[in-house]
């Protein structure tokens, strides 16, 4: 199970995402991540999105 995740993990590109929404915490004091399943994909995704929007 732990390869499964961290072969998940590169393809959704997990530390980029979560470095790129802590970036954006420290401008707007809150990040928003989802984690939605994508059919299409065969498995789930990671969004972030800016909190500011949120």
């Amino acid at each position: 199970m732990q390869q499964r995740l961290r072969a998940w993990a590169e393809r959704e590109l997990l530390s980029f995402r979560m470095q790129q929404a802590e970036r954006s915490a420290i401008r707007c004091g809150d990040a928003v991540y989802t984690l939605a399943w994508e059919p299409s994909k065969g498995g789930p995704v990671l969004r972030t999105i800016d909190a500011g929007f949120y």
